[in-house]
């Protein structure tokens, strides 16, 4: 028995030992150097066929035709119906968006009946008016020497309400 408890005093004796030169090893220095390899050599660039910048392909209109036969949001995919009839006015258009998109620039307009108009910068309505110039929040038309402008409607915050806020009840502690 007492054999055995000598034998784990020296192996605890030992650990404690070992624990005790890492420890030194440690704090005097060893292993802060992580002794990092040479930087490699550069290597040469790769030839590559697409080296320089390309620009993207200029769309034409005429090739999104299928697009526009087809619109991708609408529930029935028919093409928006046009404004009917030679109205005098834009009166019955409303504007409720524009993409504009580099050289391609579109108004989108909804008659009063809800039928949907897309008008590219300077092709006419149906009624007549031609698109003359778009920003980003209105189109201008014009026809004859008179201009008309839409601007997109800009919805604004409801008024704050005027109900009493939203009050705990008196809570005593226990």
């Amino acid at each position: 028995m007492k054999l055995t408890v000598s034998l784990v005093r020296a192996g605890l004796l030992l650990v404690v030992g070992g624990l005790a030169l890492a420890t030194g090893a440690v704090l005097s220095g060893a292993g802060r150097d992580p002794g990092w390899l040479p930087p490699a050599a550069a290597r040469p660039p790769v030839a590559s066929k697409h080296t320089t910048a390309q620009a993207l392909p200029v769309v034409e209109l005429n090739s999104l035709a299928d697009a526009w036969q087809k619109p991708l949001f609408s529930t029935d995919r028919s093409p928006d119906q046009t404004v009917q009839g030679p109205g005098a006015d834009l009166a019955g258009l409303v504007l409720t968006g524009v993409m504009i998109n580099g050289d391609l620039k579109l108004a989108l307009l909804r008659d009063a009946s809800g039928h949907g108009l897309k008008v590219a910068e300077g092709q006419a309505l149906p009624n007549g008016w031609t698109l003359q110039q778009l920003s980003p929040l209105a189109a201008q038309f014009g026809r004859q020497g008179q201009t008309r402008s839409l601007r997109l409607p800009a919805p604004r915050l409801p008024a704050p309400s005027r109900a009493a806020m939203l009050t705990l009840p008196p809570v005593t502690a226990p």
